[in-house]
């Protein structure tokens, strides 16, 4: 039955608060994607000289495009958060969002409810795909924790994720194997920091595409990974040739 319904929102000051942590990770990414692509295009290895010419080409496009992307994914995120909705039937608990699969899970269907050390409630379904986030930043969230709890038992986690603990890390690191790859004229070590980062991005690929917690048009971006991919191995295939 889906007789008895109740619908809670985001507070509308939590956008305002993510809009701040979304530049805080983008400018770095641009600044290292901006460094990739001088050190690809700009720089000879064989005579170890740098074109600035490049630079100076490359930084003014880069710069209107930055402004542009964080203008429309601000946009997008603002439809996102607006549009994000928990509501709570007799025996269902459904996620809505815009521009994003819905997702239900019945109460028969539900394996766990863990809220994490932020506070956020994570409602989880039979599948891996079934993964309702609960964010602390809802309208009325004691009232909606409480009602959830009539579904099942909210288990506090006692600790961070590992992704959660180390995601700093892994970044910088995936970073560091992406400028090391692209830059470097040794094709061991090419191989090394290459094939480890093709993985992760095919990986990161496939889980993209299973998340129906990702908006359609990022889950469709999802397909530039395989540019980046075809770049890497292309990469090492050059420098195994030419080294």
């Amino acid at each position: 039955s889906k007789h008895f319904q109740m619908e809670y929102r985001i507070k509308p000051e939590y956008f305002e608060r993510l809009k701040k942590k979304m530049l805080t990770w983008y400018v770095p990414i641009l600044a290292v994607v901006f460094i990739i692509i001088c050190l690809t295009q700009g720089y000879n290895p064989k005579t170890k000289e740098f074109d600035f010419t490049t630079l100076a080409i490359v930084l003014p496009i880069f710069i209107l495009f930055g402004g542009y992307s964080y203008y429309r994914m601000i946009k997008r995120q603002r439809v996102i958060c607006n549009s994000y909705r928990i509501i709570i039937h007799d025996n269902l608990i459904t996620r809505e969002q815009a521009n994003t699969p819905t997702i239900s899970i019945y109460a028969n269907e539900i394996s766990s409810m863990i809220k994490s050390v932020d506070n956020h409630i994570i409602i989880k379904g039979k599948t891996a795909a079934d993964l309702i986030y609960v964010p602390s930043k809802m309208e009325n969230f004691e009232e909606l924790e409480r009602k959830l709890e009539e579904f099942m038992l909210i288990v506090p986690a006692t600790k961070k994720t590992f992704l959660q603990r180390y995601q700093i890390i892994i970044s910088l690191l995936v970073l560091a194997l992406m400028i090391t790859s692209f830059a470097t004229t040794n094709k061991i070590v090419a191989v090394i920091c290459g094939l480890p980062l093709i993985v992760l991005l095919v990986y990161g690929y496939f889980q993209g595409i299973k998340n129906k917690n990702l908006d359609n048009r990022t889950r469709r971006g999802l397909w530039y990974m395989w540019i980046l991919i075809a770049s890497i191995a292309g990469s090492i295939i050059y420098k195994m040739l030419n080294f």
